[in-house]
């Protein structure tokens, strides 16, 4: 999750043409949500700052967003890397036994059997399926989330239940 009660749904990629374009990259199970937004918080190392949207299209696997006060590439360039975010209230209602990632982020991991595999630190989108991120001390498992590995979320307790498939975790 981003700062401040918002959730991020894109990052800003490399600039587009020279009055300022930049390429979104979704980061958000309802990319075409994208296309609806006016204001967002662009979060990034010089810190949060909010951005009016003066348009936004699809443009290949991407789209192509022109904020207001960004007029040339130099400007565009300066807020590539950068996360966009929405607030909270903002955000698609999720159907029941989903989760947005950053409600996730902090749980502990489980397996079926009590074993603790570690605390899930990340989540890399991918084309088939997304992979969880575990870190427990120095050792990281990659768990594929799919309903076969990632058995029950209880957010109650911030844990997620696994079944470890054999080759998943290294002995």
């Amino acid at each position: 999750m981003a700062g401040g009660g918002r959730l991020r749904v894109a990052w800003v990629g490399r600039p587009h043409g020279l009055r300022g374009e930049v390429r979104l990259v979704p980061d958000t199970d309802f990319p075409q949500r994208l296309l609806e937004l006016r204001t967002v918080w662009l979060e990034g190392p010089q810190g949060a700052q909010v951005r009016e949207v003066e348009w936004v299209r699809p443009a290949g696997e991407g789209f192509l967003v022109k904020f207001q006060g960004v007029d040339d590439r130099g400007e565009a360039e300066r807020l590539r890397g950068a996360a966009v975010c929405v607030p909270r209230e903002q955000a698609a209602p999720l159907p029941e036994g989903t989760y947005y990632v950053a409600d996730l982020l902090g749980f502990e991991v489980v397996t079926e059997e009590g074993e603790t595999v570690g605390t899930l630190q990340g989540v890399l989108r991918g084309r088939a399926h997304d992979v969880y991120v575990v870190r427990k001390g120095c050792r990281e498992v990659l768990l594929p989330a799919v309903r076969e590995v990632v058995r029950e979320v209880r957010p109650e307790c911030r844990q997620i239940t696994v079944r470890l498939l054999p080759g998943l975790v290294e002995g």
